[in-house]
């Protein structure tokens, strides 16, 4: 089976970190408890006249990316762009490359100045896109 840990220790790794997970996460409720991460919910994004709905954070710890969270491409690291389909990582060194030579995002559109990603792509994982200010 494994011979790095017993089934003990499996146990005990998951058990920390499903209590740390827990926690964490109850620990961030807003007073409603309606929403998690209240923090990062998405703003208007005036210049491309999209308004990107409310949600929660797109990374649960650091190097964790949840694969249907919203991805903020003027923030996001190269996990979460990778996060998006038809993003690799190529792609995503080259979003990241671009940003830091070009500047912030204004628009989802402004993602087809980088070389590999042309509407089509664009199309696949734009909903899955915000931008804040």
């Amino acid at each position: 089976m494994n011979d790095l840990f017993t089934k003990s220790e499996i146990s005990l790794i998951l058990f920390i970190f499903v209590g740390l997970a827990g926690g964490f996460a109850a620990g961030n409720l807003d007073r409603q408890g309606s929403s998690l991460f209240p923090e990062e919910v998405a703003h208007e994004v005036p210049s491309c006249g999209i308004q990107a709905e409310p949600s929660v954070a797109s990374t649960i710890a650091p190097g964790v990316v949840r694969p249907s969270a919203p991805v903020d491409i003027n923030r996001a690291a190269k996990a979460e762009l990778e996060s998006l389909d038809g993003i690799g990582p190529t792609l995503a060194d080259r979003i990241i490359e671009d940003r830091a030579q070009n500047g912030r995002y204004k628009c989802p559109e402004d993602l087809l100045r980088v070389k590999g990603i042309g509407p089509a792509k664009l199309e696949k994982f734009k909903k899955r896109i915000i931008i804040k200010q």
